[in-house]
Protein backbone atom coordinates (compact mmCIF):
# COMPACT_ATOMS: atom_id res chain seq x y z
CA UNK A 1 0.00 0.00 0.00
CA UNK A 2 1.64 3.18 -0.90
CA UNK A 3 0.23 6.90 0.51
CA UNK A 4 0.37 9.94 -1.62
CA UNK A 5 -0.68 12.95 0.10
CA UNK A 6 -2.30 11.42 3.12
CA UNK A 7 -4.19 9.04 0.87
CA UNK A 8 -3.41 5.07 0.41
CA UNK A 9 -3.58 3.78 -2.79
CA UNK A 10 -3.67 -0.17 -3.23
CA UNK A 11 -1.45 -2.16 -5.02
CA UNK A 12 -3.11 -4.74 -7.00
CA UNK A 13 -0.92 -7.38 -8.10
CA UNK A 14 -3.84 -8.17 -10.89
CA UNK A 15 -4.68 -5.20 -13.26
CA UNK A 16 -8.03 -5.67 -15.22
CA UNK A 17 -6.95 -4.10 -18.77
CA UNK A 18 -9.94 -5.78 -20.48
CA UNK A 19 -12.94 -4.47 -18.01
CA UNK A 20 -10.94 -0.92 -18.06
CA UNK A 21 -13.49 -0.35 -21.06
CA UNK A 22 -16.79 -1.51 -19.30
CA UNK A 23 -16.23 -0.23 -16.01
CA UNK A 24 -16.31 3.38 -14.69
CA UNK A 25 -13.29 4.57 -12.76
CA UNK A 26 -14.33 7.85 -11.57
CA UNK A 27 -16.41 7.36 -8.59
CA UNK A 28 -19.99 8.03 -8.00
CA UNK A 29 -20.97 7.50 -11.03
CA UNK A 30 -23.33 4.58 -12.37
CA UNK A 31 -21.05 1.59 -13.44
CA UNK A 32 -22.93 0.88 -17.73
CA UNK A 33 -21.44 -1.04 -20.77
CA UNK A 34 -20.60 0.52 -23.37
CA UNK A 35 -22.50 -0.35 -26.55
CA UNK A 36 -20.98 -1.83 -29.45
CA UNK A 37 -21.24 -0.37 -32.61
CA UNK A 38 -22.94 -1.09 -35.59
CA UNK A 39 -21.56 -1.77 -38.76
CA UNK A 40 -22.88 -0.19 -41.94
CA UNK A 41 -21.31 -2.69 -43.80
CA UNK A 42 -22.87 -5.40 -42.21
CA UNK A 43 -26.57 -3.38 -42.49
CA UNK A 44 -25.98 -2.99 -46.15
CA UNK A 45 -25.14 -6.77 -46.61
CA UNK A 46 -28.42 -7.85 -44.47
CA UNK A 47 -30.76 -5.15 -46.59
CA UNK A 48 -29.54 -6.92 -50.20
CA UNK A 49 -29.81 -10.45 -48.86
CA UNK A 50 -33.50 -9.67 -47.35
CA UNK A 51 -34.39 -7.92 -50.83
CA UNK A 52 -32.65 -10.97 -53.20
CA UNK A 53 -34.75 -12.99 -50.60
CA UNK A 54 -37.88 -11.45 -51.74
CA UNK A 55 -37.05 -11.14 -55.05
CA UNK A 56 -36.46 -14.55 -55.38
CA UNK A 57 -39.76 -15.46 -53.39
CA UNK A 58 -42.16 -12.95 -55.62
CA UNK A 59 -40.37 -14.77 -59.17
CA UNK A 60 -40.84 -18.28 -57.90
CA UNK A 61 -44.72 -17.65 -56.84
CA UNK A 62 -45.08 -15.64 -60.26
CA UNK A 63 -43.53 -18.67 -61.97
CA UNK A 64 -45.73 -21.35 -60.40
CA UNK A 65 -48.51 -19.00 -61.05
CA UNK A 66 -47.63 -19.06 -65.23
CA UNK A 67 -47.18 -22.90 -64.95
CA UNK A 68 -50.44 -23.51 -63.22
CA UNK A 69 -52.68 -21.19 -65.54
CA UNK A 70 -49.97 -23.33 -68.86
CA UNK A 71 -51.45 -26.32 -67.96
CA UNK A 72 -55.02 -25.69 -67.42
CA UNK A 73 -54.96 -24.17 -70.79
CA UNK A 74 -52.93 -27.54 -72.15
CA UNK A 75 -55.81 -29.06 -70.23
CA UNK A 76 -58.42 -27.16 -71.98
CA UNK A 77 -57.13 -27.24 -75.20
CA UNK A 78 -57.09 -31.11 -75.13
CA UNK A 79 -60.00 -31.77 -73.81
CA UNK A 80 -61.44 -29.15 -76.48
CA UNK A 81 -59.25 -31.44 -79.16
CA UNK A 82 -60.35 -34.88 -78.06
CA UNK A 83 -64.52 -33.72 -77.88
CA UNK A 84 -64.01 -31.79 -81.44
CA UNK A 85 -62.25 -35.45 -82.99
CA UNK A 86 -65.14 -37.28 -81.21
CA UNK A 87 -68.12 -35.35 -82.88
CA UNK A 88 -65.98 -35.64 -86.48
CA UNK A 89 -65.56 -39.46 -85.92
CA UNK A 90 -69.09 -40.19 -84.77
CA UNK A 91 -70.29 -37.90 -87.14
CA UNK A 92 -68.50 -39.81 -90.14
CA UNK A 93 -69.57 -43.35 -88.53
CA UNK A 94 -73.07 -42.13 -88.96
CA UNK A 95 -73.13 -40.83 -92.56
CA UNK A 96 -71.75 -44.08 -93.46
CA UNK A 97 -74.11 -46.86 -94.19
CA UNK A 98 -72.94 -50.26 -93.52
CA UNK A 99 -74.15 -52.12 -96.64
CA UNK A 100 -71.87 -50.18 -98.48
CA UNK A 101 -68.39 -51.14 -98.60
CA UNK A 102 -66.06 -48.35 -98.40
CA UNK A 103 -62.40 -50.10 -99.85
CA UNK A 104 -63.35 -51.03 -103.19
CA UNK A 105 -66.07 -47.95 -103.85
CA UNK A 106 -63.77 -45.60 -102.38
CA UNK A 107 -60.93 -46.31 -105.11
CA UNK A 108 -63.37 -45.83 -107.63
CA UNK A 109 -64.03 -42.28 -106.18
CA UNK A 110 -60.49 -41.63 -105.74
CA UNK A 111 -60.23 -42.66 -109.36
CA UNK A 112 -63.26 -40.63 -111.11
CA UNK A 113 -61.35 -37.71 -109.87
CA UNK A 114 -58.11 -38.34 -111.00
CA UNK A 115 -60.02 -39.29 -114.46
CA UNK A 116 -61.42 -35.82 -114.31
CA UNK A 117 -57.64 -34.16 -113.81
CA UNK A 118 -56.36 -36.08 -116.33
CA UNK A 119 -58.81 -34.74 -119.03
CA UNK A 120 -58.23 -31.56 -118.17
CA UNK A 121 -54.64 -31.12 -117.43
CA UNK A 122 -54.09 -28.65 -120.65
CA UNK A 123 -57.38 -26.65 -120.21
CA UNK A 124 -57.76 -23.49 -117.79
CA UNK A 125 -57.81 -23.18 -113.94
CA UNK A 126 -61.35 -22.82 -113.88
CA UNK A 127 -61.74 -26.48 -115.76
CA UNK A 128 -59.18 -27.63 -113.82
CA UNK A 129 -61.06 -26.82 -110.20
CA UNK A 130 -64.01 -27.75 -111.48
CA UNK A 131 -64.35 -30.88 -113.24
CA UNK A 132 -61.95 -32.86 -111.29
CA UNK A 133 -64.69 -32.44 -107.84
CA UNK A 134 -68.01 -32.84 -110.35
CA UNK A 135 -66.31 -36.57 -111.54
CA UNK A 136 -65.21 -36.98 -107.97
CA UNK A 137 -68.69 -36.48 -106.94
CA UNK A 138 -70.35 -37.63 -109.43
CA UNK A 139 -68.49 -41.48 -108.39
CA UNK A 140 -69.19 -40.76 -105.22
CA UNK A 141 -72.72 -40.63 -105.96
CA UNK A 142 -73.00 -43.47 -108.11
CA UNK A 143 -70.85 -46.08 -106.08
CA UNK A 144 -71.74 -44.73 -102.21
CA UNK A 145 -75.60 -43.78 -103.43
CA UNK A 146 -77.25 -43.99 -100.05
CA UNK A 147 -74.09 -42.47 -98.30
CA UNK A 148 -74.47 -39.54 -100.81
CA UNK A 149 -77.77 -38.88 -99.43
CA UNK A 150 -77.19 -38.90 -95.67
CA UNK A 151 -74.20 -36.07 -96.52
CA UNK A 152 -76.10 -33.96 -98.71
CA UNK A 153 -78.94 -34.01 -95.39
CA UNK A 154 -76.39 -33.79 -93.39
CA UNK A 155 -74.87 -30.58 -95.22
CA UNK A 156 -78.55 -29.35 -95.54
CA UNK A 157 -79.12 -29.35 -92.26
CA UNK A 158 -76.02 -27.78 -91.23
CA UNK A 159 -76.49 -25.11 -93.42
CA UNK A 160 -80.15 -24.38 -92.35
CA UNK A 161 -78.91 -24.01 -88.56
CA UNK A 162 -76.07 -21.98 -88.89
CA UNK A 163 -76.78 -20.06 -91.73
CA UNK A 164 -80.22 -19.48 -92.35
CA UNK A 165 -80.02 -17.11 -94.80
CA UNK A 166 -78.22 -18.80 -97.10
CA UNK A 167 -80.19 -21.99 -96.74
CA UNK A 168 -83.42 -20.27 -97.56
CA UNK A 169 -81.78 -18.37 -100.54
CA UNK A 170 -80.48 -21.82 -102.02
CA UNK A 171 -83.83 -23.55 -101.45
CA UNK A 172 -85.63 -20.77 -103.33
CA UNK A 173 -83.15 -20.51 -106.29
CA UNK A 174 -83.40 -24.27 -106.04
CA UNK A 175 -87.43 -24.47 -106.04
CA UNK A 176 -87.32 -22.17 -108.61
CA UNK A 177 -85.08 -24.09 -111.05
CA UNK A 178 -87.16 -27.36 -110.29
CA UNK A 179 -90.15 -25.45 -111.52
CA UNK A 180 -88.44 -24.04 -114.47
CA UNK A 181 -87.45 -27.70 -115.17
CA UNK A 182 -91.22 -28.97 -115.02
CA UNK A 183 -92.69 -26.45 -117.13
CA UNK A 184 -90.01 -26.76 -119.65
CA UNK A 185 -90.61 -30.92 -119.75
CA UNK A 186 -94.34 -30.00 -119.60
CA UNK A 187 -93.80 -27.48 -123.00
CA UNK A 188 -92.19 -30.41 -124.23
CA UNK A 189 -94.85 -32.76 -123.74
CA UNK A 190 -97.64 -30.03 -125.02
CA UNK A 191 -95.28 -29.66 -128.24
CA UNK A 192 -94.70 -33.32 -129.02
CA UNK A 193 -98.14 -33.70 -128.59
CA UNK A 194 -99.08 -30.53 -130.72
CA UNK A 195 -96.51 -32.01 -133.23
CA UNK A 196 -98.27 -35.10 -133.44
CA UNK A 197 -101.63 -34.20 -133.95
CA UNK A 198 -100.38 -31.86 -136.86
CA UNK A 199 -98.33 -34.67 -138.48
CA UNK A 200 -101.26 -37.10 -138.29
CA UNK A 201 -103.04 -34.49 -139.92
CA UNK A 202 -101.32 -33.52 -142.62
CA UNK A 203 -100.28 -37.17 -143.34
CA UNK A 204 -104.60 -37.55 -143.57
CA UNK A 205 -104.57 -34.58 -146.29
CA UNK A 206 -101.97 -35.86 -148.18
CA UNK A 207 -103.50 -39.41 -147.90
CA UNK A 208 -106.65 -37.95 -149.07
CA UNK A 209 -106.00 -35.67 -151.98
CA UNK A 210 -103.43 -38.15 -153.63
CA UNK A 211 -105.84 -41.11 -153.04
CA UNK A 212 -102.99 -42.89 -151.42
CA UNK A 213 -103.60 -44.92 -147.85
CA UNK A 214 -101.11 -43.19 -145.20
CA UNK A 215 -102.15 -45.84 -142.10
CA UNK A 216 -100.73 -48.66 -143.84
CA UNK A 217 -97.73 -50.04 -142.38
CA UNK A 218 -94.84 -50.59 -144.45
CA UNK A 219 -94.94 -54.17 -143.78
CA UNK A 220 -98.42 -54.81 -144.68
CA UNK A 221 -97.51 -53.42 -147.98
CA UNK A 222 -94.12 -55.45 -148.68
CA UNK A 223 -96.73 -58.85 -147.48
CA UNK A 224 -99.25 -58.03 -150.15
Amino acid sequence: MVYLNGQSIKCETKRKFYEAATENTIPGLPLEPLKPETSKVGQNRDSKVEFLEENIKRARLQLIQYLGLAKDKYIQQSEQYYKVERQVTDTLSSLHDKREELFPNSLYVLTGFLTGVVFTRRSNILVRSTVPLLCGVAAFRFFLPSTFSNVICWFDNYERKHQPELWSSQKDLFNKASKMIDQADKLATETESVMGKYLDETKRMVGTYAGLNVEQKVTEKKNK
